[in-house]
């Protein structure tokens, strides 16, 4: 018991509740902060409902690992100890651990036997309710000679922070740095590379990456004193860390978690004699990017899940920004898009006879970070069947969006996937008045380039997700059309530029057939103009 008093007070001495000018702090209700006992390093799942936490709420009073759920705001359930992770314990870092934003993965710090150096990063599956694999060595290059711990893994899966130490013991660490490294394939990392010197400027522990994927928080210190420090990625450069005055005392802030919502902070703090967990609100100029939370599952029409790709693109940097894969047993997933960009948004069944799902998100002006359900059902693709091309955009009466890219490069992907199909390119309008509706007067001039850009891949696989073909991304170029007389409505023209694109770009004429339908198919009646708009659309139908 001296031992655990010992360690107790080497890494959370002098710590106190209140500071003035600090963010108002209320400890977690005593289903998880247990009276008589020690609660340190929350980490929390991105949808804040899911929680890891080390507590001495047992019987032999151990630093376990423990799990709990939130079944609405401030209840969580009854805290059970997560077994895969506490078979360890004697070896295993305090403090090193930290859940995934979905909530199926722990990442933790321990000197199990099979390692690649002495301190090593560790996972587990989550495979039921509480139910976790047996652990899994992250191996090289991530794990090295060294002590490397404390790991912290980005949103989107695909970035990895933690510490690399010249020497790492149960409590601590010395002579820490900051370390990223970048997956590689579904698999692999990157070999990590250090932060700035600005940034590893001192003993550096206890990483986490933040929900927008851009703001880093840590903390710096030895022994008894220990800060939490924040930086954000701008640019591709990090900022000059700033401290977390609003929750920073005399003593060791350490351990903390901030879900995706970005307004509330969960740390651990002395409160009454012990040491609990605690939550306080964020100062707004000190909170991440605001973000927009997607969560939902992939099934075909009949309800049953999916595998398939979810691509999300920055529309203006033309890049993939996102991608997930999602399996046939567990066709769920979760996303988090950071505010102050334009998205497009896909889901392609693996299944090459399956429709797809788009949507754009502009998050420019998103303010509030917000969340959205999303069960996306794929249909199959026969005789019959239709679907929207809702990220198919025309930026005047006939010239395509540059924004379109992404939509046309799917359409022609699903057409070269599915030999002998044939399709309607259809586009309909709302209601216009007689003398609203006009015609262009303008020959629009079309100088394709001469490309095979009908793409060469039977189906798309992982490798195709991470570039799109050149031609496709970088331009989208109006179609020479000789305008007949006498005037046809705009929604025949624009069947037609979309129709002669595909042809540019290989996809045989004689499996496409166009018609503007002009208003005469309506979604919803024309009589308020907002809902009218949703009349606007254009559909690919199989014939």
């Amino acid at each position: 018991m001296s031992k655990l008093r010992f360690l107790f007070s080497a890494i959370f001495i002098g710590i106190t509740l209140y500071l003035p000018a600090q963010s108002p702090k209320t400890p977690l209700s005593r289903v998880i902060n247990v009276s008589g006992t020690t609660q340190i390093a929350p980490s929390l799942s991105g949808d804040g409902k899911h929680m890891i936490f080390i507590s001495t709420s047992n019987l032999k009073s151990e630093l376990l690992v423990f799990y709990s759920f939130q079944q609405r705001p401030g209840k969580w359930t009854q805290p059970e100890p997560v077994a895969a992770i506490n078979r360890s314990l004697p070896i295993n870092h305090i403090g090193g651990y930290s859940l995934s934003y979905d909530g199926n993965y722990i990442f933790f710090t321990s000197r199990k036997s099979y390692g690649i150096g002495k301190y090593d990063i560790w996972y587990s599956k989550k495979t039921g309710k509480n139910q976790w694999s047996s652990p899994t060595n992250l191996a090289k290059p991530v794990n090295s000679a060294l002590d490397d711990g404390c790991p912290s893994v980005s949103p989107d899966g695909r970035t990895l922070y933690f510490v690399r130490c010249q020497s790492m013991d149960q409590q601590e660490g010395t002579g820490c740095q900051l370390m990223v490294s970048e997956k590689r394939n579904q698999e692999l990392w990157g070999e990590p590379t250090a932060l700035p010197d600005y940034i590893n400027d001192g003993n550096i522990m206890s990483p986490r990456i933040l929900a927008d994927n851009q703001t880093l928080i840590y903390a710096k210190g030895q022994g008894d004193h220990w800060d939490l420090y924040q930086t954000r990625l701008v640019s591709g450069s990090w900022s000059k860390p700033v401290a977390l005055d609003y929750v920073n005392s005399p003593g060791a802030e350490r351990f903390a978690s901030i879900p995706a919502q970005g307004d509330v902070i969960y740390y651990s703090a002395k409160f009454k004699g012990d040491y609990d967990i605690i939550k306080a609100k964020i100062p707004p100029a000190m909170q991440p990017n605001k973000v927009l939370y997607l969560k939902g599952a992939v099934t075909d029409n009949q309800g049953a899940p999916m595998e398939a790709f979810i691509q999300v693109y920055d529309v203006d940097q033309k890049k993939l920004d996102q991608y997930y894969r999602t399996e046939q047993n567990n066709s769920g997933f979760e996303l988090y898009l950071a505010a102050g960009r334009q998205y497009d948004f896909s889901i392609v069944s693996l299944d090459e006879g399956y429709a797809f799902y788009s949507e754009e998100f502009d998050l420019r002006d998103l303010s509030v970070s917000t969340r959205r359900k999303m069960d996306i059902s794929l249909d199959p693709l026969v005789s019959g069947a239709s679907f929207q091309l809702p990220c198919l955009y025309f930026e005047n009466d006939s010239t395509l969006s540059p924004s379109s890219r992404f939509e046309l490069s799917r359409v022609i992907k699903l057409l070269k996937n599915n030999p002998g199909i044939k399709v309607e390119i259809a586009v309909h309008r709302e209601y216009l008045p007689p003398d609203t509706v006009s015609t262009p007067e303008v020959q629009l001039l079309v100088e394709a380039p001469d490309d095979s850009t009908f793409v060469e891949e039977p189906v798309i696989t992982e490798s195709s997700l991470n570039v799109l073909d050149e031609a496709l991304v970088n331009s989208v170029d109006s179609v020479h059309q000789e305008l007949p007389s006498p005037p046809r409505d705009l929604t025949e023209i624009q069947a037609e530029v979309i129709s002669h694109y595909l042809q540019q770009r290989g996809v045989p004429d004689y499996i496409l057939t166009v018609k503007g339908y002009a208003d005469s198919e309506p979604l919803v009646e024309n009589e308020n103009s907002t809902d009218s708009l949703q009349n606007r659309r254009i559909e690919l139908k199989v014939l």
